[in-house]
């Protein structure tokens, strides 16, 4: 892959590097005062140490973000690390920072959502627009950038919503599965498609086979539409495209787009 361009990886945070370093020294999570730990510099210094020992055991972010990388040849030139206002979030995400700038020289960004750090009902929900927001204004800022997103720290309601501007941006979103075991992507999903469009898709299905000639599609089409895992490319013995078939996927936007009218 080409590193032309800057490969940034935006990530929400979640707390596997404490649970996992007080799992490893026999400490109570739950008993730990967080508001002091924010400034004790060795403790700190004790969690990257933890890191470097192990970096995917010590951390589901890093497992996922190293994992991703390696399975899909992925570079990783920038990090974009959003914490949760919690003291416990800002702990863990500044290990995170400390372990990916010392060990990797990697440049390393955080953003500390607001919201988050209160029990008043009500305010998680602004938590998470001010997430929105903050994923939102990277992505038009970042028009240089190849930007992925790791959903495998934090809140479930976080990956949804980052599944959901992936869809509209074409960003994929990737994970790492607890039960599954290994990095999973969860592809953009495109959200709508144009009237033209909707009828290119819809003569695949005119045909018991789902397949139409290459030709009869213009590149730009048949690129959109492949990029958006709505058709696939066929190919002969010797690897001449010859038709494109729709895909599952292809074939469910369809019909939900029909119920839509």
């Amino acid at each position: 892959m080409s590193k032309e361009k800057i490969h940034c990886h935006i990530i929400t945070v979640g707390l596997t590097v404490l649970r996992n370093y007080c799992q490893s020294n026999d400490l109570d999570f739950r008993q730990l005062d967080y508001s002091k730990l924010r400034s004790d510099k060795n403790f700190l210094s004790a969690l990257v140490k933890n890191i470097e020992k192990d970096p995917k055991k010590a951390s589901a972010e890093l497992n996922s973000l190293f994992s991703y990388s390696e399975k899909y040849n992925v570079p990783i030139d920038e990090v974009y690390l959003i914490s949760t206002d919690t003291d416990e979030c800002e702990i863990a995400t500044k290990a995170l920072e400390k372990y990916l700038r010392e060990t990797y020289k990697i440049q390393v960004n955080i953003k500390r959502v607001r919201g988050y750090n209160t029990k008043k009902e009500g305010t998680f929900y602004y938590g998470l627009i001010e997430l929105l927001h903050t994923l939102a204004e990277k992505i038009n800022k970042w028009k240089g950038r190849v930007i992925y997103f790791n959903a495998t720290g934090g809140f479930k309601p976080e990956v949804a919503l980052m599944v959901t501007l992936g869809s509209i941006y074409g960003i994929p979103t990737y994970y790492r599965h607890e039960i599954v075991g290994h990095v999973v992507e969860i592809p953009p999903f495109p959200l709508l498609l144009s009237r033209e469009k909707m009828e290119i898709l819809k003569r695949f299905t005119e045909l018991p086979s789902g397949r139409k000639p290459a030709e009869i599609l213009d590149i730009e089409t048949a690129k959109q539409l492949e990029e958006a895992h709505l058709i696939r490319p066929i190919y002969d013995s010797e690897g001449i495209l010859q038709k494109y078939e729709i895909t599952e996927l292809g074939k469910t936007l369809l019909s939900l787009q029909e119920k839509l009218k």
